[in-house]
């Protein structure tokens, strides 16, 4: 039996390219008829991938929805919306948008009340979050179907990369075509009945993106020598520089999640009465659905964990607005607000009452940027080995660079968008922001990577023109 069209494919990375050409000038029909079929062979292996990993996603979310199932948590909830929950949540993996409409707008325990929402109020909105903890297991595992896809390329860097971007669109066709299997009415506790469907266009692009941008990632890496051992950098200082950067804002961006979901613990177990109040809400519908509460809890850790390490970087988490008219963004929670400390005078814009400063014991959480950002940036410099104080300054400013790029995206991501499409107010069209500003990244980033990247690069550049003398 002779060799497949995926093993010609690894052994002739150009077998993708144009057609061989004859002495006599005409293309060599053998390896006219051999192109189509390499790339045939490059869809099929980035479609299988992509059923692979959309069957991993689906049986995570099923199999947390069926917990609440088993659980009986929630009343009517049979095996056929168990599967619908199932969908949702393997679609808000990918912060993919839920439309909902309500008769009568109520949440547990009044929190329409604290989220800005006219309470009673009908409501037709597209809600968009992402649990993140799922969005990094679908993205680690769909960076891996574009290594696979890579590997059937072959080829350089950018060849490889663009060949593992290919599991993004038979990914998203998939997303797309489970987006039209969920329509249905939840009931949950204390909550009004609310009429479900995701966003048919959310359902597509969202997944479209995070498939391109991972599937490219795993074919870019996939090479024998990797990224940064290839011959496609033509000058070595710039591959280490960059590599140093980017290994430095990884581990600034991952020491700082740490650190601040360990903070929220300490202040956790500092406020047991509160602690223990949430923790019995998510154990009310018994051990099974305990358990399911668990699972999502720890899928929306990183979330968590940016929604602190924003206000410990200085920023601010708030509520703002975009409709016809304009607020001014409501800021609950910042080293000058507090939800724990509730002022008499009331926002004029919202309502809710003004917020006075935290205990000055919260300004601990300056440690966690801190700590965060020398580590980061020490580990650059001892990747980029620089040798002189100006690197050093470069690889500094690039690491703040790069990090300021991840810590945008990753506020991107983390927040939550209410966008109102029906009568909860006069206009037509609006929307609610949740969480951290996104864009404060830049400033936040300046304020402390880029200054202690430049101190810390000059002082370690000093150090390696020592030795060097």
């Amino acid at each position: 039996m002779g060799p497949s069209w995926a093993d010609r494919a690894r052994q002739d990375p150009d077998s993708d390219g144009a057609a061989d050409v004859t002495p006599s000038g005409r293309p060599d029909a053998a390896s006219a008829d051999a192109a189509p079929r390499g790339r045939l062979t490059l869809w099929l292996v980035a479609a299988r991938e992509a059923g692979l990993v959309a069957l991993l996603g689906l049986g995570l979310g099923i199999a947390i929805s069926l917990l609440f199932l088993l659980g009986g948590a929630i009343p009517g909830f049979g095996v056929a919306n168990a599967l619908r929950g199932g969908v949702v949540l393997f679609l808000l993996f990918h912060h993919v948008g839920m439309e909902v409409a309500m008769a009568s707008l109520r949440l547990p325990h009044g929190a329409e009340v604290s989220l800005g929402l006219p309470p009673g109020a009908s409501v037709d909105a597209t809600v968009a979050f992402a649990f993140l903890g799922g969005m990094a297991i679908v993205a680690w595992r769909l960076a891996i179907a574009g290594r696979v896809v890579a590997d059937v390329r072959g080829g350089r860097p950018r060849d490889r990369g663009l060949a593992g971007a290919r599991v993004a669109l038979p990914y998203a066709l998939i997303t797309l075509a489970l987006g039209w299997t969920v329509s249905t009415v939840v009931r949950f506790p204390q909550t009004s009945p609310a009429a479900v469907h995701p966003s048919h266009v959310s359902s597509l692009l969202w997944p479209l993106a995070i498939a391109a941008v991972a599937g490219f990632v795993g074919g870019l890496r996939s090479g024998p020598d990797g990224v940064w051992g290839s011959d496609w950098w033509e000058w070595e200082d710039w591959r280490r520089r960059w590599r140093a950067a980017i290994a430095g804002s990884v581990r600034i961006l991952l020491i700082g999640m740490g650190l601040a979901v360990v903070g929220f613990l300490v202040v956790a177990l500092a406020r047991p009465g509160e602690a223990f109040q949430y923790a019995g809400d998510g154990l009310s519908g018994g051990p099974l659905a305990g358990l399911g509460v668990a699972v999502l809890a720890v899928l929306a850790l990183p979330n968590l964990a940016l929604w602190v390490l924003a206000p410990a970087f200085g920023g601010c988490l708030d509520i703002s607005s975009g409709f016809a008219f304009t607020t001014g963004p409501y800021c609950f929670l910042s080293y000058s607000h507090s939800p724990s400390h509730p002022l008499a005078t009331r926002d004029y814009y919202w309502g809710m009452p003004n917020l006075g400063a935290p205990s000055p014991v919260f300004r601990v959480f300056m440690l966690v940027p801190l700590v965060a950002a020398v580590l980061g940036i020490l580990h650059a410099l001892r990747v980029g080995e620089v040798r002189t104080r100006r690197e050093g300054m470069l690889v500094g400013t690039l690491t703040a660079l790069v990090f300021i790029g991840m810590f945008l995206v990753a506020l991107l991501l983390s927040t939550v968008t209410v966008r109102l499409n029906g009568p909860i107010i006069d206009p037509t069209t609006g929307y609610y922001r949740y969480g951290p500003q996104p864009l404060d990244a830049i400033q936040l980033g300046i304020e402390w990577v880029v200054v202690l990247g430049l101190v810390l690069g000059w002082a370690a550049g000093r150090r390696g023109t020592g030795r060097g003398s």
